[in-house]
């Protein structure tokens, strides 16, 4: 292995055909993985070191940065310090820990569980989930009142738009800031003709003036929540209310009805799987108002003093990574809405969940009590940290010791974005039971599934952040049906959308950072921004 390909070297462990191994290795980090019979024999890396097996990988997207920002060249971020990572010197360990926030919640308010006659509709992107949303915007008489961390789906802003034509209708929103927008040379990317924020927010006020209300969540250490206002809400007219994994972009809800017959169902995995509800109940309606109008309310307070973006560079994307999840499409199937009617002979008992103000209260006392049969568990985000919230680090040992349980059926899907293979190794250093997680591109639901009865939807990622100090929304309902229609879902992704095994050619490579200038054919390759690693 010539020197000037080689970029680090870690301890880790061996990976085959892209399935992870048990056994530790020595893992040598280059620019491109070639054919060791085209390497002379002194450039091939031995087998074993000191009785350690060695493995050759391409270096993931923050180790190819590792040389950029040793020489100064940006300022670029961090990933968060995984288990599978070497130790932190104290400056890398001040920036994992949770920040300082300073969110209050509304004076007055609580998160008491509500019981009562309601309507729940269930569905899912990209299968439905406009066919749905559309109607429900549609729908208002009065006032919407929104939360949410992305909004530039062109055909929801047309929606929306059409809606405030009508005089009696009022919108307010706080949005998170930054949207999240492909490259312009990404022609092909699911949000190539989405809007900015700016075009959305001032195309709105445009047609509806004092009738339309904006605000961008203030984020960032000392500021009101800690990286993400990361929430999906809508309320309607304070009677029903809207709530999701996925934002308002077209990559989470595409204007395509995938029910329909002449549909082309090749390309749902272009987009992201998202889990969706519509709750009709007013308390529970204006519950989440009284939250939304306090976010805006603190939003349009003086902005606190700014923190300098980091740099972040454009992406290489091999295209074949693209195709290959739309030829893994066949025999795909697409779920319907449905509609839930409970009655007071007959109520249903929904858990709000918002953070920062009682996630891990309530998922604790979730996970604590120990399934009876199954647990299944998607969400964008599955990483052991190395220095976790007591919290996180609770939840995430819960986690463990279901998927070592041979009496319980446990299943783990996350995102397969970003490093994925040190993600895997941190997995297993944490002790999972790697035979029960896999990997789905666009897995963008948070969602859990226990003994087929009870459901956690919402916008929570499994992270320190996501669980503690971001801005994010869930329900927890306990009903068979409800949970079960959720669960076919969870099935047939586990089953037709997941795998087991990563391919290591597939790593993003930063422009600018090491391998970036090996990329022969630049056809062979989608230029997306720095978001794709992060896209919420």
């Amino acid at each position: 292995m010539q020197k000037r390909h080689v970029i680090g070297v870690r301890a880790g462990y061996k990976f085959t055909d892209g399935r992870i191994r048990p056994e530790p290795a020595v893992v040598v980090l280059v620019d491109q993985k070639v054919a060791i019979d085209s390497l002379a024999r002194r450039d091939r890396v031995p087998a074993v070191v000191d009785n350690v097996l060695t493995d050759v990988a391409p270096a993931d997207t923050f180790e190819r940065l590792a040389r950029v920002r040793e020489e100064a060249v940006a300022v670029l971020p961090r990933p968060p310090r995984l288990l599978i990572d070497e130790l932190q010197t104290p400056d890398e360990a001040l920036e994992e820990a949770v920040p300082v926030i300073t969110y209050e919640p509304p004076p007055g308010a609580d998160l008491d569980a509500v019981t009562g006659a309601m309507t729940v509709t269930c569905h899912v992107s990209p299968d439905a989930g406009w066919k749905v949303l559309e109607p429900f915007l549609s729908a208002t008489e009065n006032q919407i009142c929104l939360g949410m961390y992305d909004f530039t789906a062109p055909h929801i802003y047309q929606a929306v738009r059409a809606l405030l034509k009508r005089d009696q209708v009022t919108w307010r929103q706080t949005l998170g800031p930054k949207e999240s927008l492909p490259g312009e040379d990404d022609v092909d990317s699911t949000k190539a003709d989405d809007l900015t924020e700016e075009q959305v927010t001032r195309g709105l006020r445009r047609v509806a003036r004092d009738r339309f209300e904006s605000a961008f969540a203030h984020v960032g250490s000392g500021q009101t929540f800690a990286s993400a206002y990361h929430i999906k809400v809508a309320v309607r007219d304070r009677k029903s209310f809207w709530l999701s994994s996925g934002n308002w972009q077209s990559s989470n809800q595409p204007d395509i009805d995938f029910l329909q017959p002449d549909a082309d169902v090749g390309l749902i995995p272009r987009f992201n799987r998202e889990w969706h509800v519509v709750v009709d109940h007013p308390a529970l309606a204006k519950l989440f108002q009284v939250f939304l109008e306090h976010d805006f309310r603190t939003a349009r307070a003086p902005v606190p003093e700014a923190i300098a973006l980091e740099a972040r560079p454009d992406l290489l994307i091999p295209v074949e990574e693209f195709l290959l999840e739309e030829e893994r499409a066949a025999e795909l199937e697409v779920f319907a809405p449905r509609k839930f009617v409970f009655t007071n002979a007959k109520p249903l008992t929904v858990q709000p969940i918002l953070t920062p103000d009682n996630y891990t209260d309530i998922v604790l006392k979730l996970l604590r009590k120990r399934p009876q049969q199954r647990l299944y568990f998607q969400n964008q985000s599955l990483n052991p940290v190395k220095q976790p919230t007591p919290e996180f680090e609770e939840l995430m040992q819960l986690l463990v010791d279901y998927s070592n349980d041979e009496n319980l059926d446990v299943r783990l899907i996350f995102r397969n974005i970003g490093a994925v293979r040190k993600k895997l190794e941190s997995l297993q250093a944490a002790g999972f039971n790697m035979k029960r997680v896999r990997m789905q591109s666009g897995c963008h639901t948070k969602g859990i599934v226990i003994d087929s009865k009870t459901v956690l939807i919402g916008s929570h990622n499994f992270t320190n952040q996501g669980v503690l100090v971001n801005r994010d929304a869930s329900l927890l309902i306990t009903n068979e049906e409800i949970a079960g229609y959720f669960e076919r879902v969870f099935l047939h992704d586990w089953t037709r959308l997941s795998r087991e095994t990563i391919r290591e050619e597939a790593v993003a490579i930063p422009l600018g950072a090491a391998g970036a200038e090996a990329v022969a054919d630049p056809d062979a390759y989608v230029r997306v921004p720095w978001t794709f690693l992060s896209e919420d």
